[in-house]
């Protein structure tokens, strides 16, 4: 039996939007989504709605340079 561990029983997606927006920072981009829309991708993907190109195409129309 595969045990699977996270390491939050709640957190991932706001961990992982934030370590997204940093490592954007640590690039000189920064996110330009309000509220709302970056809600709305995070819970895409998350389920699996949103995948790898729909992701890309979200970051080049929701982000810019510092």
């Amino acid at each position: 039996m595969l045990t699977i561990l996270f390491p939050f029983v709640d957190g991932n997606k706001r961990t992982g939007v934030l370590a997204a927006i940093t490592l954007l920072l640590e690039y000189s981009q920064q996110v330009n989504a309000n509220e709302v829309n970056l809600y709305d991708f995070v819970i895409k993907v998350s389920t699996g709605e949103a995948k790898f190109d729909d992701i890309v195409q979200w970051l080049k129309a929701n982000t810019s340079a510092v």
